[in-house]
């Protein structure tokens, strides 16, 4: 051990895995001031706080699938789509109209700030495209490392353009706040992620007063965006027909999931054995750095010996994406171009790697899950040059 930390633990241990264990930094995905002239996404919106960590159906084989487009007029905020499952109908939801920050085509509503659960973390801002039909929606997830940022995100850089493109093809735009963790936290990543979750099942229930076509819904971020992203994407639908609260009955699964600057699993403990392996990274070099705390918060417990109880090998396995995935899951669009194929000395280069993308993209051939990936640093270029929009109206069936 003490030749392994002599010959690289300087670099890691000073920078990299405090960062990783949640110790701050700035190099989400969505957290950078320089914008890269390709499809980069949230990489030019202004820096955040500290950056530290029913399956789909019509789906279509390329680009140009005709499907449903949005009409002249918005739908009816009727009440409730609770009757599809013999439930009491929602109250209709207050959208008063906001001036939008991106452009807009005529006639689209925006409203900021919505609440979407019992936390005053947890709300969403939408845009509602004018349509007499019920439309699609793409869903976006800030980045941060689950320590900062929020759902403004969004209206920066590449993201702010599709936003503006996805609404002229009738396709709505929401992005969401969630709970961020703390320096000491008791519950973990599955509070950011399980927000996320709940937020997705509150827009489907209230799918009348937003205009949605329940059935096609998308969703996409960047670093730790992405990374939830992809947890919807492949987790096995969280609906709970039996819970009390009817927002829960409602579906989690998506049509197509987009990730830019992903993590490929929040089993940390996959990061030292196979992410980064050929690095020699190992969770004894994170407790000699006097980590401990910040890896024992990632997951709401009190002791590195937890790690391998099966309450947290159960909880380990309910937020590791590449196991979680199968081939009825959401196809994915993966792009990774920040960072080189390199020892990683910092922020971005740890929660970015290619490697991470590279990952996810492996599982998903392995497993028959449609992807389409852009990681040119390791010489992966989709030959389609599908864009991460085209992608998401391909699979939300729009013209």
């Amino acid at each position: 051990m003490s030749k392994l930390l002599g010959c690289c633990g300087g670099r890691l241990l000073s920078v990299a895995w405090i960062v990783l264990l949640g110790c701050g930094g700035s190099g989400a995905a969505d957290s950078t001031t320089t914008t890269s002239t390709t499809d980069t996404g949230e990489a030019s919106t202004a820096a955040s706080a500290d950056d530290t960590l029913g399956p789909p159906t019509g789906t279509t084989d390329g680009p140009g699938t005709t499907g449903v487009d949005g009409g002249s007029t918005r739908g009816s905020e009727s009440e409730g789509s609770g009757s599809s499952t013999g439930e009491e109908p929602p109250e209709p939801l207050d959208l008063p109209p906001a001036d939008p920050p991106v452009p807009v085509p005529p006639g689209t509503l925006h409203s900021v700030d919505i609440p979407c659960g019992p936390y005053p973390e947890t709300a969403f801002d939408v845009f509602l495209p004018p349509s007499d039909q019920p439309t699609p929606m793409v869903v976006f997830i800030h980045g941060g490392g689950f320590t900062g940022g929020d759902k403004s995100a969004a209206y920066g850089g590449q993201t702010a353009l599709e936003i503006t493109a996805l609404l002229e093809a009738g396709v709505a735009f929401a992005t969401i706040d969630y709970r961020l963790l703390q320096t000491v936290d008791d519950e973990g990543v599955i509070k950011p992620l399980g927000d996320s979750r709940y937020c997705l099942q509150f827009m489907r229930y209230h799918a009348a007063s937003l205009n949605l076509d329940e059935a096609r819904i998308g969703a996409y971020g960047g670093s730790a965006g992405a990374g939830t992203s992809l947890w919807l994407g492949t987790h096995d639908d969280m609906a709970d027909p039996g819970s009390p609260d009817p927002v829960e009955r409602r579906s989690t699964r998506l049509r197509a999931v987009g990730l830019r600057e992903t993590q490929a699993t929040y089993d940390v403990i996959r990061w030292l054995d196979e992410i980064f392996a050929p690095y020699g990274i190992t969770l004894d070099m994170i407790i000699m750095a006097g980590l401990e705390q910040r890896l024992l918060s990632f997951y709401g417990i009190d002791s590195i010996a937890e790690l391998d109880t099966p309450p947290i090998v159960a909880y380990r396995d309910d937020v590791d994406m590449l196991d979680l995935m199968d081939g009825s899951d959401a196809p994915i669009w993966i792009h990774s171009q920040n960072q080189p194929e390199a020892f990683p000395t910092d922020t971005g280069s740890l929660f970015h790697h290619p490697y991470h993308a590279q990952a996810v993209m492996e599982e998903a051939l392995a497993k028959g899950v449609e992807q389409v990936s852009y990681i040119p640093v390791l010489g992966i270029e989709d030959p389609s040059g599908e864009t991460l929009v085209e992608f998401m109206l391909r699979h939300l069936e729009v013209r």
